[in-house]
């Protein structure tokens, strides 16, 4: 509203966009015109971004939500703070990602802030919890006694806390013996002549 007493324009400023408007002034004789526009300019609004959980010692890339701005479009800066170390935002692809480091456990309020052409800015936070990578746990397979003309069949199949794909290599078997990875077993079939005894070594690789 106007208040013609004081020349004072005033009111609560509700939508974004731009507002000619034009104040008269009269006497008894002529009025006069004077017309400016007014632009009304919104902060970006953010998405909210949900929090994460993921191990050390393991690469992260966690695509961001983004920022919605109806006046600049595609004309925003970005400034983001609290990322763990060894991870970095990229504003093209629109995430962040990187590889945590052994010694990265720990909790990290990240709070990513989106500026418009005009310096108004709006800012979401979210929590990126890192934990410790457990070390797969080892099966316990003792010594093995077979006979000649015995088939063999035992399981060496690892457990990992995390869930994480594992990559198991044995070394040591006799030439009638092999490894099923994807079963994680231990197959073969004693020949008749055979004797002697095979030290197994189980590699594991994450």
């Amino acid at each position: 509203s106007f208040d013609s007493a004081t020349g004072i324009l005033s009111g609560q400023l509700s939508e974004p966009g731009r507002y000619r408007i034009q104040i008269t002034a009269k006497d008894d004789y002529m009025p006069v015109s004077q017309d400016f526009v007014l632009t009304v300019n919104q902060p970006p609004q953010a998405a909210g971004q949900t929090d994460v959980t993921v191990n050390a010692d393991s690469r992260l890339n966690l695509p961001l939500n983004p920022f919605i701005d109806h006046e600049d479009k595609g004309n925003l800066r970005y400034e983001i703070t609290g990322l763990p170390p060894g991870i970095s935002f990229y504003p093209g692809s629109f995430n962040i990602q990187g590889y945590l480091p052994s010694d990265s456990v720990g909790d990290y309020l990240v709070t990513l802030t989106a500026i418009d052409t005009q310096g108004a800015r709006s800012s979401t936070s979210f929590r990126i919890s890192v934990t410790e990578n457990q070390a797969p746990q080892v099966p316990q397979v003792d010594i093995i006694d077979l006979v000649a003309g015995d088939t063999l069949a035992q399981s060496v199949a690892f457990q990992d806390a995390e869930n994480d794909e594992l990559q198991v290599s044995i070394s040591g078997l006799p030439q009638w013996a092999w490894f099923d990875s994807s079963s994680q077993m231990i197959y073969g079939n004693v020949p008749m002549s055979e004797q002697g005894q095979f030290p197994v070594l189980s590699l594991i690789h994450i």
